[in-house]
């Protein structure tokens, strides 16, 4: 059985997991319930959120990923989203 110390850093990691799954999920559901206006907004761009705040668009999403890797953060830690008059979907 590893220390109490390791075995609490193991634990201590995955709240933080929980965490910030939990701010991202806030975040996607925070674009849902505001979709109409970010659209009206933002119409054919790609659109970072962080903290139920745009933090950054653009209408190409290698330029939106680096503007926020230019920020010292990685891009997984926001929700991102495309807003277009009609319902895009994606094909995997």
């Amino acid at each position: 059985m590893p220390p109490v110390n390791e075995l609490h850093m193991r634990v201590g990691s995955n709240t933080t997991l929980f965490e910030q799954r939990e701010r991202l999920r806030t975040d996607y559901k925070w674009i849902a319930d505001n979709r109409e206006s970010l659209t009206q907004e933002f119409l054919n761009k790609y659109v970072a959120v962080k903290d139920k705040k745009v933090v950054a668009f653009d209408g190409d999403v290698y330029s939106l990923l680096k503007q926020i890797r230019a920020t010292g953060k990685k891009p997984d830690k926001f929700a991102v989203e495309y807003f277009s008059e009609h319902p895009v979907c994606y094909l995997l």
